[in-house]
């Protein structure tokens, strides 16, 4: 059996690398050690043997896993249908090509009768990476490895104006969480979620069919990396779909079969916008695109939004914004009565327009400000 080494380590925890490859079919084939060493995990033909080098990082270098295979040809014929040059797709040990960036779950494997398994695919050739994307700074702020350079530089310009940004985008997962728990808890199992964003468990679906299992889920955005990760972690679960659209198109949004096909459009849907409205100054009204998609939603569904503001730290967020547009991202904040008004004219369910950090909180936070976030849920009539 030949054994090549390539960089799939999602994550450097060994309880988040387990339960990564848990989601995506693998077994455990032996009881974990307490590092990577002899951890093997299978699926079908395949095995991942994991190993711990203290003298390299897994996540950037290709010594943290070995995929060990059967077939060393259909391994090399399934390199390069991901594009690994000719010249590298020979020898004992096959290397990917060290000048092409691999994020999470970028990569294919083969079974012992050569067949590809396609746990990953490729970056798209128009996929440009040298350009930051709010979602990629997002995941990189969130600790994950779907991000690259011009993400990361731009996330660390915005952290040196507010240190504590990457505990703000916790804290709108956290209320994704709460706000998806609370409406499954009060009979709303259906959900849009635009701006989904890489997936990162637990993912919305995961939460509302915990508490659930019959909860519905349409996943939103325009990302092609999202699109290749979500459509990845969908693939096999009953009621979950993804969408590639738009918030400024919310039209075709709704005029995708897949909407109707997987939501009962005669039952309350719960729109969450959670951590987008952002990105669209007031001149673009983003308000509009909110109230389309919620009007056409049945009586008694509902709206999640969450949003920053510069009513706790003008100065600190007004240092972030700029870093954000000098990257070519325009990043805007919003009082409380502006936050307000993108709900339109549904209604605010208790507790309001809050703090994000105050918004149904499992405990009372020490400082309701410490996230510059506004958050609030409202129901249409």
């Amino acid at each position: 059996m030949d054994e090549y080494a390539v960089p799939i380590l999602p994550s450097r925890d060994l309880n988040e690398t387990l339960d990564f490859y848990a989601r995506l079919g693998f077994e455990l084939r032996g009881a974990p050690p307490d590092q990577y060493d002899y951890l093997i995990i299978g699926r079908g033909g395949v095995e991942l043997q994991f190993f711990h080098d203290p003298k390299v990082d897994p996540l950037t270098t290709s010594a943290g896993c070995y995929v060990r295979v059967q077939d060393a040809a259909a391994l090399h014929a399934a390199w390069a249908d991901i594009g690994v040059p000719s010249d590298r797709a020979t020898g004992s040990r096959l290397q990917p090509p060290e000048d092409r960036e691999y994020g999470m779950r970028e990569f294919a494997l083969v079974d012992r009768s050569g067949n590809l398994l396609r746990i990953g695919s490729p970056i798209p050739p128009h996929f440009d990476t040298s350009v930051a994307h709010p979602a990629r700074v997002y995941d990189y702020w969130l600790g994950g490895t779907d991000n690259f350079p011009a993400d990361r530089e731009l996330g660390d310009a915005m952290i040196r104006a507010i240190p504590t940004l990457p505990a703000m985008a916790r804290a709108n997962r956290s209320f994704m969480e709460r706000a998806t728990r609370y409406l499954v808890e009060s009979g709303v199992t259906q959900f849009l979620d635009i701006g989904s964003g890489i997936p990162t468990s637990p993912n919305l679906h995961e939460i509302a069919q915990r508490i659930d299992p019959s909860a519905r889920v349409v996943y939103v955005d325009n990302d092609p990396l999202v699109t290749d990760q979500a459509r990845e972690i969908i693939a096999d679960v009953p009621g979950v779909a993804y969408l590639h659209g738009d918030l400024t198109d919310a039209s075709t949004i709704l005029a995708d079969p897949l909407l109707a096909g997987t939501l009962d459009l005669t039952r309350p849907v719960a729109l969450m916008v959670v951590a987008l409205l952002m990105y669209f100054p007031d001149e673009r009204r983003p308000e509009r695109w909110v109230a389309t998609l919620l009007d056409a939603l049945p009586s008694g569904s509902t709206v999640a939004i969450s949003h920053p503001t510069a009513d706790f730290d003008p100065e600190a967020v007004a240092a972030a914004n700029a870093a954000a547009n000098a990257a070519g991202i325009p990043l805007v904040s919003r009082t409380r009565d502006e936050f307000t008004a993108l709900f339109g004219t549904a209604e605010l369910l208790a507790p309001g327009a809050v703090p994000i950090a105050a918004w149904r909180p499992a405990t009372p936070p020490s400082d309701p400000h410490e996230s510059y976030y506004y958050a609030g849920v409202a129901r249409r009539a």
